[in-house]
């Protein structure tokens, strides 16, 4: 199976990377709508995964786009299935990417049986019309957090981890304690000069990275700068900010620590 995945998050770029070695497929990696309309026009593709949000060009703009060049080149019927990503796939942006000619529908983070469950049914080894994953209880999910972190969130990256290949875990923290710093930087930035849309956009993508690796309480900080940055009403965001500031350190050393010393999540 060839995949493209459009994606601007490296952490979960790397996640979904390794989710896939498990069917040898072959990943090819999009950082917005507008490279994956230039990935599509210049290959084929049994499967696009499409993040909603990204910079230059959103997953719907991207789709209905995809759609259009198919119609006039393909004909509608040999139409490639495409499926939202998102943590935030709210009723009014699931009619969008409806009509914009998504077939269903992926929650972030997701697990490998969730992965599994949409390419059966991309392989019409389901009838499932509506793809859109299920959640635990939260009952269940309270259950498994460990401070600051979320469990089951490491379990479903551990489980991801091939026999011989460096440590997945170890991986990825190592991936976020790099790459976050630079972004809180240029949510600082954001804060400071009062530019909503940088913002949200570093928010976005904060979240995102921190809900992935379990990181709950700090992604709620991250989702709230977020809608502050999207609504343009930044009052109040410096104290969000400075909670967020105070939490970061806490969830790398907890994070860091699991990784060195092979905990079970």
């Amino acid at each position: 199976m060839r995949v493209l995945l459009v994606e601007d998050n490296s952490i979960n770029q790397e996640v979904a990377l390794e989710m896939f070695e498990a069917y040898n497929s072959v990943v090819v990696i999009a950082c917005n709508g507008e490279e994956a309309l230039e990935r599509y026009e210049n290959d084929h593709f049994d499967l696009i995964l499409m993040d909603i949000q990204m910079p230059k060009m959103g997953g719907i703009e991207a789709t209905l786009e995809i759609r259009k060049k198919e119609c006039q080149h393909r004909g509608c019927e040999m139409a490639t299935p495409i499926y939202a990503v998102s943590a935030n796939i709210t009723g009014s942006i699931k009619k969008r990417c409806l009509e914009a000619g998504m077939n269903g529908f992926l929650s972030k983070p997701f697990s490998i049986g969730e992965l599994d469950q949409l390419i059966a049914e991309v392989e019409g080894k389901t009838t499932t019309q509506d793809f859109d994953c299920s959640k635990l209880p939260e009952s269940a999910r309270e259950e498994a957090v460990d401070g600051l972190i979320d469990t089951l969130a490491l379990d479903n990256i551990r489980s991801l981890q091939r026999p011989g290949a460096p440590d997945i875990l170890q991986k990825l923290v190592s991936l976020y304690t790099s790459t976050a710093p630079d972004q809180l930087s240029k949510l600082s930035t954001g804060l400071e000069t009062h530019n909503a849309k940088m913002v949200e956009e570093q928010a976005h993508s904060l979240k995102s990275s921190s809900a992935n690796l379990g990181a709950n309480k700090l992604a709620a900080l991250f989702k709230e700068l977020e809608r502050m940055g999207r609504e343009q009403t930044l009052d109040g965001a410096e104290a969000v900010f400075s909670d967020v500031q105070s939490l970061y350190p806490l969830v790398c050393q907890q994070l860091c620590a699991k990784a060195k010393n092979g905990q079970r999540a």
